[in-house]
């Protein structure tokens, strides 16, 4: 008798903290639902794409030709299915999964409280300009370092066919 009210004990307190967790878990995904719908603006990620593929496209030569304007509907095309693919529960989904694998609910409630504030606010605003700006440096970076290796590796060469 003392085996079976101990295993119904057991079993209570067991889903007790089932149900608690299933709860805790649930207010954690819609915090980061709210997160996410602080942070994800379809027109920011437009235009940080916009800036993306206008990089990309400004080393290809731009003429009046048919191939420009199909490079030009192509960047469209392109700019369209990533906003319809950001616009999808399964984006959402996949963003909130990253979310709750990398913070506790402590912390994903403390994003909320910054991105509600001021500061956070202003983040939020200035976010495809930084993005913007960032890519652009990193760009900068990288093309100054290959250029640099570029100019090594000729050197390289010049100096091997010479021998």
């Amino acid at each position: 008798m003392k085996k079976l009210l101990f295993s119904v004990l057991v079993a209570f307190n067991l889903q007790q903290a089932n149900l608690w967790s299933v709860e805790t878990d649930n207010k954690k995904l819609r915090n980061i639902e709210k997160i996410l719908n602080l942070t994800i603006k379809s027109d920011q990620i437009s235009e940080s794409f916009k800036a993306m593929t206008a990089q990309i496209l400004g080393s290809v030569e731009q003429k009046e030709d048919e191939y420009s304007k199909k490079l030009l509907n192509l960047q469209q095309d392109y700019l369209n299915n990533i906003l319809e693919e950001f616009k999808s529960d399964k984006f959402v989904s996949k963003i909130a999964q990253v979310y709750d694998n990398i913070y506790t609910e402590q912390e994903v409630e403390e994003i909320l409280n910054f991105y509600n504030s001021p500061v956070g606010k202003k983040t939020i605003e200035k976010m495809p300009e930084v993005t913007v700006a960032t890519s652009e440096a990193v760009t900068d970076i990288m093309r100054n370092s290959l250029n640099n290796f570029i100019s090594k590796v000729n050197e390289l060469q010049i100096e091997y066919q010479a021998k």
